[in-house]
C-alpha cells in the first residue's frame, strides 16, 4: 500500500467514478495533509461506509474496470463459479441493493456460451415463486453480460452443510420442502432445473431456502455429439446418471434423483457421489450404482425420512418420485411426524471451554461478576441475533445489534466523546472473513483501536485466527462457549482498558 501515495489513490478513486468532490474533500480534510500514504487514506473511506475492502483492493491493484456494470456500482465479490463471477452491487440512482452474476470474460468470446447465460437470464425472469431467487433483468454492453438479480444475505446451501458437518433431521427436512416447491413450481411450466446441488440453494439469514441457476435448463441441451463428446462441466453429473439408467438426456426426473442427493447429504453430513473434478470419474457407472445405503451410514435416521431418501435415489427412473409435489407429500407427512419428537433445545450446548488467544493473556475458564455493560454484537444471522440479545439482556446488558461490520465502525466515528459500546463482538457465523477484516480494522483506527473486541470464530472457521490481529484487550474466542465463558471474557478485556 505504501507505493501508492494518497493523491495517487483519489485520483484513481476520481477516475473509477466511486466518489464525489464532496466526499473526496470531506476525507482531505480530516486528512489534514496530501502528503500522506494511501493507506491513510483508504482506512478514513473504509471507516466512513464510502468504499469497500473490495474496491480499495482493485484501486491499489490499479484496476480500471469491474466498478460499474451498467447503473450497478459493485461493493464486494460474493462468489466466483467456472463461468460467472457474483457480486454485491448497488445502483447509484435507486440505492437499490442486488446481485449481478457477471459472465467471466473468456467465455464471453464464445457465442454459444454468451448466448446460452443470455437464455438463463430471460429464462429466470420467467420464474416468480417464492422459493426461486427472481431475476429481474439481463444486460450486455459489448462483450460484458450480467444477470440482476435478487441479492440474499446469507449463505448457499453448501457452506451450510460444510459449517454444521450435518443438519437436525427437522432443519433438512423443512429445507428440502423449500426447495421442492420452487422446483415443483418450474416443473409446472415445463422447465426443470438440470443443476440441482447444494450450491444452487441460497439459505437467507431467515432461514428462507430459495433456488438458483436454472442455467442448463435454459440451453436446450440435447443428445447431439458435442454434447456427448463434450458435456458441459455442470451437466457431467446428469449426463453420467442418465447414461447409467438409459433415460434420455433432458429426462425431468434426474433432478428428483440430485434432489434426494441433497436430503442425503444434510441428514448425514456426507455426499452421496463421491465428490471429483475427473469427468471419466463423474460419468462412471459406478459411482451411482455403490451410493452406501443411508440408513448404514446413520442407523438412528427415522425410517420414514430414509424411505424418502432411498426412492428419490433410485436408479430407475420409474420407481422414483414422478413430480415434486409427489415427494413434498412425504415430506410433509415426515416433517410432521418428527415435529412430535422430543427437540434438542438450544439450552443443551457441550461443556466445551472456551479459547483465548491474547498477548499477554491466559485462556479464561470461570465467570465473574458482572455489572451493567453496553454491547455491539456484529452478525447478520438473525436467530444469533435474537438469542444473544435476548440472553444478554437478561444479564443486565445493553445490546446494539447490527449485521454489517461497515456500519458498526461507522457507529464510532461521530462518537467523540460517548462510545456506542464498551465492546463490539464480531462473528464470522454468517459473515465470514468480512468480520475478520472488519476486527482488524477495528483495532486501527484513531476512535476504535482503544475500545475491547472480540472476534467470535464459528465452528470451523478457526483457520481465521491466525489473520486476526490481537492485543490484550482484542482476543479470539472459538465456538461453540457458554454464556458464563463468554461473560468472563467480556469482564476481563474492560478490566484490561
Amino acid at each position: 500500500m505504501s507505493e501508492v501515495s494518497a493523491e495517487q489513490f483519489a485520483q484513481r478513486v476520481i477516475n473509477a467514478n466511486l466518489l464525489d468532490e464532496r466526499q473526496l474533500e470531506s476525507i482531505w480534510s480530516e486528512l489534514g495533509s496530501r502528503e500522506e500514504s494511501s493507506e491513510r487514506f483508504s482506512l478514513i473511506a473504509l471507516r466512513r461506509q464510502l468504499l469497500t475492502n473490495y474496491q480499495v483492493e482493485k484501486l491499489l491493484r490499479g484496476d480500471r474496470s469491474g466498478f460499474y456494470y451498467g447503473g450497478y456500482k459493485t461493493l464486494y465479490l460474493v462468489g466466483s463459479g467456472a463461468f460467472a463471477r457474483v457480486y454485491r452491487a448497488v445502483h447509484r440512482d435507486t440505492g437499490e441493493v442486488k446481485a449481478l452474476k457477471v459472465l467471466r470474460s473468456r467465455y464471453s468470446h464464445d457465442s454459444e456460451e454468451t448466448q446460452n447465460f443470455l437464455r438463463e437470464g430471460r429464462m429466470g425472469k420467467m420464474l416468480q415463486h417464492p422459493k426461486i431467487v427472481p431475476i429481474h433483468d439481463v444486460q450486455s454492453a459489448g462483450r460484458t453480460h450480467y444477470i440482476v438479480m435478487d441479492f440474499v444475505e446469507g449463505r448457499n446451501l453448501r457452506e451450510f452443510v460444510k459449517i454444521r458437518k450435518k443438519l437436525r433431521a427437522e432443519e433438512a427436512t423443512d429445507i428440502t420442502m423449500q426447495v421442492v416447491e420452487g422446483l415443483d413450481y418450474a416443473f409446472a411450466r415445463g422447465i426443470s432445473h438440470r443443476d440441482m446441488r447444494l450450491s444452487n440453494v441460497l439459505i437467507s439469514s431467515r432461514g428462507v431456502a430459495q433456488l438458483v441457476d436454472f442455467g442448463l435448463a435454459a440451453t436446450g441441451e440435447k443428445p447431439t455429439s458435442r454434447v456427448e463428446e463434450h458435456p458441459n462441466p455442470r451437466a457431467i453429473d446428469y449426463a453420467g446418471l442418465e447414461r447409467v439408467t438409459g433415460v434420455r438426456k433432458d429426462d425431468k426426473r434426474s433432478d428428483i434423483f440430485f434432489l434426494g442427493c441433497m436430503y442425503y447429504n444434510m441428514l448425514t453430513g456426507e455426499p452421496p457421489l463421491p465428490e471429483t473434478k475427473q469427468r471419466v470419474q463423474r460419468l462412471s457407472a459406478s459411482r451411482f450404482r455403490d451410493v452406501v445405503p443411508i440408513n448404514q451410514l446413520d442407523p438412528e435416521l427415522p425410517q420414514h425420512l430414509v424411505m424418502i431418501v432411498k426412492r428419490a435415489m433410485q436408479l430407475n427412473p420409474n420407481s422414483r418420485y414422478q413430480t415434486p409435489a409427489e415427494m413434498y407429500e412425504n415430506l410433509k407427512l415426515a416433517k410432521k411426524s418428527l415435529s412430535t419428537q422430543v427437540a434438542v433445545t438450544t439450552q443443551q450446548q457441550p461443556e466445551i471451554p472456551i479459547t483465548i488467544r491474547t498477548k499477554h493473556s491466559a485462556p479464561v475458564s470461570s465467570p465473574v461478576a458482572t455489572p451493567v455493560h453496553s454491547l455491539m454484537v456484529v452478525e447478520s444471522d438473525v436467530e444469533m441475533q435474537d438469542l444473544l440479545r435476548a440472553r444478554l439482556k437478561k444479564r443486565g446488558f445493553r445490546v446494539l445489534v447490527t449485521n454489517d461490520p461497515t456500519r458498526a465502525i461507522g457507529r464510532f466515528e461521530t462518537s467523540e466523546h460517548e462510545m456506542p459500546a464498551e465492546c463490539v463482538i464480531f462473528s464470522t457465523r454468517e459473515l465470514g472473513e468480512r468480520s475478520v477484516k472488519a476486527f482488524n480494522l477495528f483495532g486501527k483506527l484513531r476512535n476504535t483501536r482503544s475500545v475491547p473486541a472480540i472476534l467470535l470464530l464459528e465452528e470451523g472457521h478457526s483457520k481465521w485466527r491466525q489473520d486476526a490481529e490481537v492485543a490484550a484487550h482484542r482476543v479470539v474466542v472459538q465456538m461453540p462457549i457458554r454464556l458464563g465463558q463468554l461473560q468472563a471474557v467480556f469482564e476481563k478485556l474492560l478490566a484490561s482498558t
